[in-house]
């Protein structure tokens, strides 16, 4: 409710709205406080349990207050208040506030962890309510704020639907009411199933939290205000004379007294006063009595603001103001204040006293309120009518995404809660700080309880830290929140230095690369001083450049603070007085210059000149006495922060301490012989004190044994002086990461990094090196001063060439890499617009405020006045740039060879590893299954009937044709997968030649790669489905790009969707998707799309063979119900991937050893979340895209469909969404490849669909090579174990001498491909056994080792033994269906003649219910009806029919297996 502002009743109106708001907060509040007392176990308890009215009396008061401008617009037929302005007015009066409560619930008090990042998503969207599981959330009431801002994006919708601008009014009256009516209708509809729902109760809560169900309540503040405005219009037009203040105080009289009564009988009602849940007659009448409530409270405050109220004025705006700003954070505040001191009284829990938690909630909260009152609504408030300046949005967008991003990274990466080294330091200290123990050493505390003074580190980061512990949060979370908070901070203000030396774009770039450097997010989420160190550094930079600009003793004073908070988070900061502040201050920027000119005044002898050299300030320089006076300053600013801990420091020891005793320590690990030779030289050793202590005892005292170390250390560095070139060094080259970069790697890891990103943060790093030196010779050519930057270099490598060269002293340096390189990257992206783009793409850019001495780029004027547009927007294919050289001359003119030469290179990459994946090892289910099914289909049998077949009959049937043909055998299967992985791939690559050929080239050979290395060559259905689906769509382009009426076309479409659906009728969805986007395409042309909707019916009518063939019944129990419902449970993996754990198993158990990868990489499982964020973000650039475009031809379908690029892009956009749930059900690599396979490859093309118009024609090309290539460079980051890895794997292994025949399980003329492991030996074993045993026509049984769990089989064992029978329908075993209790799976095996038992899948574990036990039965019948023959290794047991005699003989000897030979090294010549 937008309290704070005025009525359309007028200012009177708009107090007494704030003060129900206020008191219907305050109700909630009580009712909360009371609730977690002591559950309203007291005298008033009946009726503070009812007080959660007041949310109620919101909703309605939202309702009126919402609906009455929009209400008087719909009724007098004028223009609408825009949506798009109310909802970021209602946005900003509600959201910021919300998020800062929400992320100090959530990070500082640590409500609703654990978390995920798609919880965080939820909470910060308002999103949270609709899934049972972040229902409560870290603010409980803030479903209602959900609900809320549910209602406001319905209230548009409403509008525009009731509205009936060409009807009269009485017409348009009697829509709204129809409308109203009809929410209502809705709300009672919904509130019938809630209350009769069987579910969870936090089930049942999350669905009355639903808009649905308060729609009734809206509704009743709707009509009101309808009420109200067809009484003004009735006014205004005559036709009633307006009432006296009398009229309107009765009926204020008569809305209270409601309010009261019903409020009573609620009371006197009698509910349970704990229960959350009530039963369908109860929920029912306190719905409707607080419905009445708060009708009644809204209908007294709108008649009584129109005259005085029960004779009581209504109070003026002055005396309500302050109330009803503290409304909202009251409401935010409340539940976790309340929480914060239950949480201090664990032993009382319900059982307080009421009145003392209102005595300490209540001031807490007001103070509270009136804080976020202060520092957050009111300044989100003055941009409600204006927007912020451009510069600012972009520095607030790109905080907003560093925070996010660190708060995502404790979540998912910087998981680690160190039990030692300094994080375990500081976050003990800030414990103790607040605990009142002081700077005492937190490990001998934690180890034995003593206390003794300590000065191991600096002070101010474990007294930053122990904010949250003397707020009552002491966990690592808190704590690493705080970490983030400076974080963030070091992001703007690099943003801010980037962008005084380099204009905007610096700016933005620079606060980009701090938001997502790894070495900057890292150490904010494993708890190093770095980050807050990093801060104060680039604190002390921007206030050297403000002073510089503008010399002042107030500048010297803030130089000299930052400077001195630099020192007390790390003591080699204290460098930077002598070296950076003394100078400046003194001399001012550009002191050597000064001095050189001077001295050649002098020997030329004349006067030195005053001239301002350029970039320096104008004007002369004060006198000496003033900058002697400003020199003090800037020395007692950086010397009192820090005398009172060197006098700590002093006293406390026996031996003096300046700023830390681990600064002297480390003199030694510095300086022994482990950091003078081998491998880690350069380095610090921890092990060269550990063994020097066992043979010498250091002192106890802390200062004392400093000394000790330190002088050890400069004792051995002395004698070995000879060593130091090299160690020196070595050192330098340690910080910078250029000598022994991947053993650095490892040893952040052992500290916490992570491997993955601290290899990307190396990449980032030497990436940015080279950009940086250009940015510093750039501000050095302008003539800019650079010297603070310059000043975090000297300091970083003095101290490493001092003590010893580690990534940890690097920041400062970072800062300055980051400055210099966000310099150049501006100056290349203001340049490259200025040549590259169009005018219309290069003006916004153009117009950021530009460097400060770099307003000319070359012969064209950067602030866009000047700009030459020398290319139209035309043409649309990339390909008809103009060529400007002889060879580009001849190849242009040849477009059919350029096509040919296209398609020969995605030939060549589908064709590279074709002969390794046609003799590569299968996949023992899918592939298993994709031989016997089609088998048993020659056989007769019929899929859903007589074996279980989970998706439409199409797939089999094709099979089938093709082995009758080409005989059932694995080559056979292979051939048939390849045919429908070319048809993806040519698919894929025709869509993208609408976008030029090089499009077409870049994702095919993507499709290649991606497709190829799923499950290789298996002949899946789905596969197959989407190989037809993505050629009807290509048949579809060509029936809409041609206008004339050809049934080709169009029959193609239809046969090949229809027979899509065939494969897999769970593309229903892609089809019906695209369908309806068609349809809006044909325009007045779409009359002529029913030859493909009759083709489409006509090929889906083959189902009724399927249907007669197994039954109605069993045919969509198999193609419908058990994949849809009864397989999702035992097969769904989390959404999104679990970062830290790969959630399938069977690439969980491929991935014990990850395979080699000679570029920095995220881990498996990494690679698996951000290849899933990276789908999705594909999918949604399709979308995207596709609004964008048809903006851009103005809605206009014969536009689009005279725009091959346009109509591709329309299409492409449903395809995507459609398949995206494939993704989504089994978020693991096959199925993110199955859908990746498609959205991936398209992506670059869309891209350059989407700025087309931005780039001049001549560089288009060069776009499509820079697209292809981030395509690549986004494989090799992202999933490249997943992707390039197994591709050019194979290609080399196709081109090397082939795997051993051993490796081949063969029979009578069958194989099947097992790879080199001791399964296959084992597996040949059981055949010979089986073989020589067996006899044709015979039953086999195939499956797990414990038939009570069925996640997996090996069903390749059917195909193997052709011959046999197979036992049971369930030869694709899954779980939920295979052994649920009423499967017959027992009764299946009871009938079996041999069973092979797989040891396989024992282990098998996965977040579903796969693993869960289903009926036991199964192994009851095999332990009663069959005799283990023999085990083969861990792999196999082989089990045969009992005799008749009912005694089993003994067991076979189990046969012991080894790996088969290894594959032959390549020859070389």
């Amino acid at each position: 409710m937008p309290t704070g502002a005025p009525s359309a009743a007028g200012p009177r109106g708009g107090s007494a709205f704030a003060m129900l708001a206020l008191g219907a907060v305050t109700a909630v509040a009580l009712g909360s406080m009371a609730a977690a007392a002591n559950g309203h176990r007291f005298s008033l308890g009946a009726v503070t349990a009812r007080l959660d009215v007041g949310i109620t009396v919101l909703f309605v008061m939202a309702g009126y207050l919402l609906y009455l401008p929009l209400a008087r617009a719909v009724t007098a037929d004028t223009a609408r208040p825009a949506a798009r302005r109310s909802l970021r007015r209602l946005a900003l009066r509600f959201l910021p506030a919300y998020w800062v409560v929400l992320l100090i619930a959530a990070f500082i008090y640590r409500q609703a962890q654990p978390m995920t990042a798609l919880d965080l998503a939820s909470y910060l969207t308002l999103t949270n309510i609709y899934a049972p599981d972040t229902f409560l959330g870290p603010i409980p009431l803030a479903w209602a704020l959900a609900t809320g801002a549910a209602f406001c994006v319905f209230l548009p919708l409403f509008a525009w639907c009731v509205a009936r601008p060409s009807a009269e009014e009485s017409r348009r009256v009697r829509h709204q009411w129809i409308g109203l009516a009809a929410m209502v209708l809705v709300a009672v509809v919904f509130r019938t199933w809630v209350v009769s729902l069987d579910a969870p109760q936090l089930t049942v809560l999350s669905r009355r939290a639903w808009l649905f169900n308060h729609l009734d309540t809206f509704a009743v503040g709707m009509a009101l205000a309808l009420a109200q405005v067809v009484r003004e219009r009735r006014i205004e037009q005559g036709e009633s004379s307006a009432w006296s203040a009398q009229v309107w105080r009765r009926i204020s009289f008569a809305g209270a007294a409601v309010a009261v009564v019903a409020f009573v009988v609620l009371v006197a009602l009698g509910l349970s006063r704990q229960a959350l849940v009530f039963p369908a007659p109860q929920e029912w009448a306190r719905h409707v009595l607080t419905l009445a409530i708060g009708a009644g409270l809204v209908i007294a405050v709108a008649a009584g603001s129109r005259g005085p109220w029960f004779a009581v004025p209504t109070l003026p705006w002055g005396l309500g103001r302050w109330p009803a700003r503290l409304a909202y954070g009251v409401f935010l505040w409340h539940g976790l204040v309340i929480t914060v001191y239950g949480s201090r009284h664990p032993e009382a829990a319900f059982n307080l006293s009421f009145l003392r938690m209102a005595l300490f909630v209540i001031p807490i909260v007001v103070l509270l309120a009136a804080l976020t009152w202060g520092l957050v609504q009111r300044p989100s408030l003055t941009y409600l009518d204006r927007r912020l300046p451009t510069f600012a949005a972009g520095m607030w967008g790109i905080g907003i995404a560093g925070l996010l991003w660190r708060l995502v990274s404790v979540l998912h990466i910087t998981t680690v809660r160190p039990d030692g080294g300094d994080p375990f330091y500081y976050h003990i200290q800030a414990g103790l700080l607040s605990a009142g123990r002081g700077f005492s050493e937190p490990f001998r505390w934690t180890m034995d309880g003593t206390l003794e003074p300590t000065a191991i580190h600096p002070p101010l980061y474990s007294m930053y830290l122990s904010i949250s512990s003397f707020l009552g949060a002491d966990t690592y979370l808190a704590h690493k929140t705080l970490s983030i908070v400076a974080g963030v901070g070091v992001v703007v203000v690099i943003g801010l230095i980037a962008r005084r030396l380099g204009g905007d774009w610096a700016g933005w770039i620079a606060a980009a690369l701090a938001a997502f450097y790894p070495q900057f997010w890292i150490v904010d989420g494993i708890l190093w001083s770095e980050g807050l160190f990093t801060l104060f550094i680039a604190l002390t930079v921007w206030a050297a450049f403000a002073y510089s600009d503008r010399p002042s003793r107030w500048g010297a004073v803030w130089l000299g603070l930052a400077v001195s908070g630099a020192v007390l988070t790390r003591g080699e900061a204290l460098i930077l007085a002598p070296m950076l502040v003394a100078p400046l201050v003194f001399f001012g920027p550009y002191p050597l210059r000064r001095w050189c000119r001077s001295r050649a005044a002098k020997a030329e002898g004349s006067v030195a000149s005053d001239e301002t050299p350029p970039g320096e300030p104008m004007g002369s320089r004060p006198p000496w006495k003033e900058r002697t006076l400003r020199l003090g300053i800037a020395a007692l600013a950086v010397a009192l922060p820090i005398v009172p801990w060197l006098a700590r420091n002093m006293t406390a020891f026996e031996q003096p301490i300046t700023l830390s005793s681990n600064s002297d320590e480390v003199l030694y690990y510095a300086n022994c012989v482990d950091s003078y030779y081998g491998d880690f030289i350069g380095y610090w050793s921890f092990p060269c004190q550990e063994r020097e202590r066992q043979v010498v005892q250091e002192p106890r005292d802390e200062s004392v044994r400093v000394k000790f170390w330190r002088d050890k250390g400069i004792d051995y560095a002395m004698s070995h002086k000879s060593r130091w070139p090299v160690v020196v060094a070595a050192r330098i080259g340690r910080v910078l990461e250029v000598y022994r970069p991947a053993q650095g790697a490892r040893i952040l890891s052992i500290e916490g990094r992570p491997l993955g990103w601290t290899q990307f943060g190396q990449v980032m790093w030497w990436s940015m090196l080279p950009i940086a030196a250009v940015g510093a010779w750039l501000l050095r050519r302008r003539g800019r001063w650079a010297w603070p930057l310059w000043s975090q270099v000297v300091m970083v490598v003095a101290v490493s060439v001092l003590v010893y060269g580690h990534v940890r002293f690097r920041p400062p340096l970072d800062l300055a890499v980051i400055v210099f390189a966000a310099v150049a990257l501006s100056a290349a992206l203001r340049r490259g617009a200025a040549r590259v783009l169009t005018t219309s793409a290069a003006a916004p850019i153009l117009a950021a405020r530009p460097a400060p001495a770099d307003q000319h780029l070359g012969d064209r004027h950067v602030d866009g006045q000047h700009l030459q547009d020398h290319g139209a927007e035309q043409p649309t294919d990339l390909d008809d740039a103009k060529p400007r050289t002889a060879l580009g001359r001849w190849w242009g003119a040849r477009p059919r060879l350029r096509t040919g030469v296209g398609v020969a290179i995605v030939v060549l990459a589908v064709l590279a590893p074709l002969r390794e994946l046609l003799r590569r090892q299968g996949v023992p289910m899918e592939e298993g299954f994709m031989l016997a099914f089609p088998q048993r289909v020659l056989a007769g049998d019929v899929p859903n009937k007589d074996f279980l077949h989970l998706y439409g009959p199409g797939g089999l049937w094709a099979l089938a044709a093709w082995y009758k043909v080409f005989g059932v055998n694995l080559a056979a299967e292979r051939w048939f997968g390849l045919l429908q992985l070319t048809g993806i791939i040519g698919g894929v690559a025709a869509l993208a030649r609408a976008w030029g050929r090089r499009m077409m080239v870049i994702a095919g050979v993507a499709c290649a790669v991606i497709s190829l290395t799923a499950v290789g060559l298996v002949a899946l259905a789905w596969n197959g489905g989407l190989a037809l689906l993505v050629g009807s769509v290509v048949a579809l382009r060509w029936a809409l790009a041609d206008d004339s009426d050809r049934t080709a076309p169009l029959v193609a479409t239809g046969v090949l969707g229809g027979a899509a659906l065939l494969f897999r009728p769970d593309l229903v969805l892609v089809v019906g998707l695209v369908g309806v986007v068609a349809l809006w395409l044909a325009g007045d042309g779409r009359k002529r799309l029913w030859k493909a909707g009759a083709s489409v019916m006509a090929v889906c009518s083959l189902i009724l063979i399927q249907l007669a063939l197994a039954g109605p019944g069993a045919a969509i129990k198999g193609m419908l119900i058990q994949p849809v419902f009864d397989l999702r449970a035992g097969r769904a993996l989390p959404v999104p991937p679990s970062w830290g754990s790969i959630d399938g198993f069977a690439q969980r158990a491929a991935m014990i050893a990850p395979p080699s990868w000679p570029l920095p990489m995220p881990g498996p499982s990494q690679q698996v979340f951000l290849w899933f964020v990276g789908l999705l973000a594909a999918t949604l650039l399709a979308v995207v895209t596709a609004l964008v475009v048809a903006r851009r031809s103005g809605w206009s379908a014969a536009a689009i469909r005279a725009d091959r690029g346009a109509l591709t892009t329309l299409l492409v956009a449903p395809l995507a969404l459609g398949i995206l749930p494939q993704a989504m059900q089994r978020a693991d690599t096959t199925h993110l490849a199955w859908v990746g396979c498609i959205v991936i490859p398209l992506t670059p093309g869309l891209v350059f669909q989407l700025t087309r118009g931005w780039v001049r024609p001549r560089y288009r090309g060069a776009l499509a090579v820079v697209l292809g290539g981030a395509l690549v460079a986004s494989m090799v980051i992202v999933a490249p174990i997943y992707t390039l890895r197994p591709y050019a794997e194979r290609v080399v292994e196709s081109a090397s001498s082939p795997p051993p025949a051993q490796w081949s399980l063969a029979r009578d003329g069958k194989n099947f491909w097992l790879g080199g492991t001791p399964i296959t030996t084992a597996a040949q074993a059981l055949a010979a056994d089986l073989d020589a045993l067996s006899e044709p026509g015979q039953r086999l049984f195939v499956g797990p080792s414990d038939l009570s769990k069925t996640p997996y089989s090996d069903a390749y064992w059917y195909y193997m033994f052709g011959d046999l029978t197979p036992a049971t329908r369930y030869i694709e075993m899954d779980p939920g269906i295979a052994d649920a209790a009423d499967s017959g799976l027992a009764d299946d095996l009871a009938g079996a003649d041999w069973v092979i038992l797989s040891h396989l899948w024992d282990s098998w574990d996965e977040a579903n219910t796969s693993g869960d036990t289903g009926s036991n039965e199964p192994n009851e019948v095999l332990n009663a009806r069959f005799c283990r023959y023999r085990s083969y290794g861990d792999s196999f047991e082989l089990w045969a029919r009992r005799p008749a005699t009912g005694d089993c003989p003994a067991p076979q000897p189990p046969v012991p297996v080894s790996a088969p030979p290894a594959r032959d090294a390549p020859v070389s010549n």
